[in-house]
């Protein structure tokens, strides 16, 4: 029901493209969110220090992740789409091999790296607040960072092959796969955490232990439906050749939004600094769940924006500029009302859904995380809409408006907002997470005038390209 051939994707009906595609993704993205907050739920129950660890450890750890899965996911997702468009389907099946070797190569040298790099990393973090860190979480965040940078080249080639099948419109696999690994997840978490029989209580190990297991498996069947020839077969073995083309053209493709991604690690990086900073492990504890909610937003925002590359980069294959136009359009006005309705609710049940997610926070910790829940609410539809933005540049090859962007978002409004507000002000925390959510806003609005004074060349100077790039 939700695979579509290359064909329907650049002749259907765009919002039943869009939904086609974005549902399993959406599925996809609502597994693996509900993997964070029930690992949440699983480590609240651990204690105040080991919430504060999680949330320390989330940035750090998103940062590793995009370094090392970037490139080849979007690299691959752009490339691919853009050759079935055209129908060059050896060249397709070359990038997606190319991909997953790419993908398997950063995972070994960046993650090897993070495992010596850790304990460094993480005093540099704690050394800016003011008195001292608790030793509790400072070992538990350098613990679970290691753990989890072991499974990174079970997460790289396994992402790298989701996004060759979301590329040729079977965004289902991509879903099946992210199913077993949170399954995975799910069922290892308690066990792992708190011992049953002969396992022993592993604590905030074995959160991160029952991650990589979970990754683990989402390869396993990764590889099986590539085996089964899913798709049409995504990979051959006339295509399991190394190219430095190859890897130049994921690049060209992949690296200009992989870096957008960074940047957004590093920023939240600086964020946790920021809150630490300002309000210590009890300012960060809210921001652990905060951004854990926060990343309910995140759901359809990335299955959209993944969806619009997908169909943006096959009409330009197909040389249907304006129809790729249409589609961002289009996905503007659907997730903008869909992130607007979560927003309400999220608005309304701020105080239980804090209280579900870490019942061990009590008084400043608690109140803090309820008022950044609201704050964030107010700016989900700009979110959405920034999100699907990125997606149209991307899918055209400019992804480096959407770095831009980023940039902007974090380095020119929310870091610096903050940063007043937190080192010369002095007006507390709150105002720290008022500068995220304003960012969004702001960040939304700048981007989407450009986009205004780009739309008439944008798409059919991509369309051109694309094309000699096929004659070639």
């Amino acid at each position: 029901m939700f695979e579509l051939s290359s064909d329907e994707v650049t002749s259907k009906p765009i919002h039943r493209v869009l939904a086609l595609m974005s549902i399993p993704l959406l599925a996809q993205n609502v597994v693996e969110v509900a993997s964070l907050v029930i690992d949440l739920f699983w480590i609240g129950r651990l204690g105040g220090d080991a919430v504060a660890a999680v949330g320390l450890a989330a940035p750090l750890f998103s940062l590793l992740l995009i370094l090392v899965i970037g490139v080849p996911y979007i690299g691959t997702m752009i490339l691919v789409s853009q050759r079935v468009g055209a129908d060059k389907e050896g060249a397709a099946q070359r990038a997606t091999f190319n991909g997953v070797v790419l993908g398997a190569v950063l995972s070994v040298v960046i993650g090897g790296g993070a495992v010596l790099a850790t304990p460094t990393l993480v005093e540099l973090l704690t050394m800016i607040r003011p008195g001292p860190t608790p030793a509790d979480v400072v070992d538990l965040t350098v613990t679970y960072i290691r753990i989890l940078a072991l499974g990174l080249v079970f997460a790289a080639t396994s992402d790298a092959i989701e996004a060759a099948f979301v590329a040729r419109g079977d965004s289902r696999a991509a879903l099946y796969i992210s199913i077993a690994t949170v399954a995975t997840i799910l069922i290892a978490d308690p066990v792992l955490i708190f011992g049953l029989g002969p396992v022993p209580e592993m604590g905030i190990s074995g959160a991160a232990l029952a991650s990589v297991l979970g990754f683990a498996t989402g390869l396993v069947l990764a590889v099986a439906f590539v085996l089964q020839g899913r798709s049409g077969g995504v990979l051959s073995r006339t295509a399991t050749r190394i190219g430095l083309d190859e890897f130049r053209a994921l690049y060209d493709r992949g690296f200009a939004p992989a870096a957008q991604q960074a940047n957004r690690r590093v920023a939240e990086l600086v964020m946790v600094v920021i809150v630490f900073f300002t309000g210590g492990p009890v300012a960060l504890a809210a921001y652990a769940v905060g951004t854990r909610v926060f990343s309910a937003a995140s759901i359809p925002a990335q299955a959209f924006q993944s969806a619009t590359q997908s169909v943006v980069g096959q009409n330009l294959g197909a040389g249907k500029p304006e129809r790729a136009a249409d589609t961002t359009r289009a996905g503007v006005v659907i997730l903008g009302g869909v992130l607007g309705l979560l927003a309400i609710v999220q608005w309304e049940m701020a105080s239980s859904i804090t209280n579900v997610l870490a019942p061990e926070l009590s008084g400043a910790a608690f109140s803090l995380a309820v008022d950044f829940l609201r704050l964030l609410a107010l700016s989900y539809p700009a979110y959405g809409a920034m999100y699907v933005l990125q997606g149209g540049f991307n899918g055209a090859s400019r992804g480096e408006v959407s770095f831009r962007s980023s940039v902007l978002q974090y380095w020119a409004i929310q870091i610096p907002l903050a940063g007043i507000a937190a080192v010369l002000l002095k007006t507390g925390v709150i105002p720290v997470f008022g500068a995220i959510a304003g960012s969004n806003v702001l960040t939304t609005v700048i981007l989407a005038g450009y986009y205004h004074i780009q739309r008439d060349t944008l798409f059919r100077d991509a369309a051109d390209n694309v094309a000699n790039a096929s004659a070639d």
